[in-house]
């Protein structure tokens, strides 16, 4: 990613000298597949919001959408075996790794094509947005703008906390401070489980660890500012880390996690939970009401920024694709990035029947909206959350909690004070270990689950842990990792 930034400035001067063509068409309108990830079962009123989407697109930009969820096992698959895709997205958490997808020719260059065909979209974003999805000055994906520094959350039901038992929720805590919260629930409630979990434990619990080779090559956030902060560690050399593990088999231990959490697959929304942890943003309100509970967020981990967290979410475009539709796409997002009203359709569904607008200039859902556009998954799952109306809530006695409607404003410059990697632009390249690198993968999968969900004590069996490692290569896929780091950061010095 050698001089990006520098490029990119220079051709932020060359956009403000570009004409945009966002026109309608005359012709028929141009219409590309976008493929997405679905976050539960397609809701019920998709193909009229898309209908109504298309009306808006194809009267503005002349393009309409093919919009089609999968899972992320058939995403990738569709990407592989080259089925017809134009539009998608990638996440470095899941199954699509944008730096990996990219790297293999899977996502097109989008340099050229950004100031001369989208300058209003190529002006969304700072340099250094772009720079995450950028590899030697080019630009292969469009961040999805939003939580761009992780903050992770615990989701508390501040409903029984504090208003059944008199705790006070604090804004921000530490991991462990949950521990009295969750004693005093089931002192309580003998019979119940204040921390149901499925197999993937508490939501991003573990990501104040900036991944290097997905959760197992590590540098902790935490160490930016010390002589560490380029070090690359096992896991199981962060003592936050193995600390968080002890606690989590603390609890099941005590029956705050549900005893079967390791072999279950997800957490339907229908089982409610006194705790639950996600990452957002400082101000969000979608979970106010969520399953009924009164939720608030007390915050315990970041911000943090680093290539990865920027990457929370990229859309990208088919190397594939015909020029006209690689266009046609890129136009798409810029229209989604840069049109309320058109961004609204997609999050909230039609106006007047899903949602309807709040003085304040925040969104409300109706109950018909909540019941067959549930946009808890689908903001993400469409793209860019900045431009669209920010979304207030409703409890189930019709009170309105108000959101903010400047919130993005202020999250943004919230990310002034984030904990930013000092690895920058890095991407480690596995395939000079790829053998080593899949085994230690191997290794992995078989404790991650018990890892997560407490249902292991740590201390008795990582030694068990480090010995399968090392005998599948760990030591020697961390020496390559930090090989290419030193000489990354040596050549952007």
């Amino acid at each position: 990613m050698k001089k990006v930034l520098s490029l990119l400035l220079a051709l932020s001067l060359l956009a403000t000298m570009c004409l945009s063509v966002v026109s309608a068409q005359a012709d028929e309108p141009i219409k590309i597949i976008w493929k997405t990830v679905c976050p539960a079962d397609a809701p019920n009123d998709q193909a009229k919001i898309v209908e109504a989407a298309n009306n808006y697109s194809a009267e503005k930009i002349g393009v309409v959408i093919e919009l089609q969820f999968l899972n992320e096992t058939n995403l990738a698959l569709d990407m592989q075996t080259g089925a017809e895709w134009d539009l998608s997205m990638a996440d470095p958490g899941g199954n699509i790794n944008f730096d990996r997808y990219a790297l293999e020719g899977y996502f097109a260059d989008l340099t050229d094509l950004l100031l001369t065909e989208t300058p209003d979209l190529f002006a969304t974003m700072d340099g250094k947005f772009w720079e995450a999805t950028a590899f030697d000055g080019r630009i292969y994906g469009v961040p999805v703008k939003k939580d761009m520094a992780a903050e992770i959350f615990f989701r508390i039901d501040v409903g029984y906390y504090e208003d059944t038992l008199g705790m006070e929720v604090p804004e921000e805590m530490k991991f462990e401070d949950i521990d009295p919260y969750l004693a005093a629930y089931k002192e309580n409630r003998p019979d119940e489980y204040p921390l149901p979990l499925s197999r993937g434990g508490l939501t991003h619990y573990n990501g104040f660890l900036q991944q290097i080779m997905g959760r197992t090559l590590v540098i902790p956030y935490y160490a930016v500012g010390t002589d560490l902060e380029t070090t690359i560690i096992p896991w199981y050399e962060s003592e936050e880390y193995l600390n968080r593990l002890r606690l989590l088999n603390k609890w099941y231990t005590l029956g705050y996690i549900t005893p079967d959490a390791a072999t279950v697959e997800t957490l339907p929304a229908t089982v409610l939970s006194s705790v639950r942890s996600g990452q957002a943003w400082t101000g969000y309100k979608g979970w106010s009401n969520f399953g009924g509970l009164k939720v608030d967020l007390s915050r315990y981990d970041g911000p943090f920024m680093s290539r990865q967290t920027v990457q929370g979410g990229v859309h990208t475009i088919n190397a594939g694709s015909s020029a006209e539709k690689q266009v046609a796409a890129l136009k798409y997002i810029e229209l989604l990035s840069t049109d309320t009203y058109f961004r609204d359709i997609l999050a909230y569904g039609v106006e007047g029947e899903h949602f309807e607008y709040l003085e304040n200039g925040t969104v409300l859902r109706t109950a018909y909206g909540k019941e067959n556009y549930n946009t808890t998954g689908w903001m993400y799952t469409t793209g860019t959350y900045v431009s669209a109306s920010v979304e207030s809530s409703e409890d189930e006695e019709g009170n309105i909690t108000l959101a903010d409607p400047e919130l993005w404003v202020k999250v943004f410059e919230g990310y002034e004070n984030a904990i930013v990697s000092a690895t920058k632009g890095y991407v480690f390249d596995r395939e000079p270990v790829e053998a080593e690198a899949t085994a230690v993968g191997a290794v992995m999968e078989k404790y991650q689950y018990e890892m997560n969900t407490g249902t292991l004590n740590i201390d008795e069996k990582l030694p068990q842990i480090k010995d399968e490692l090392e005998k599948a290569g760990i030591l020697i896929v961390l020496e390559e990792a930090q090989r290419q780091l030193d000489e990354y950061l040596a050549s952007v010095e």
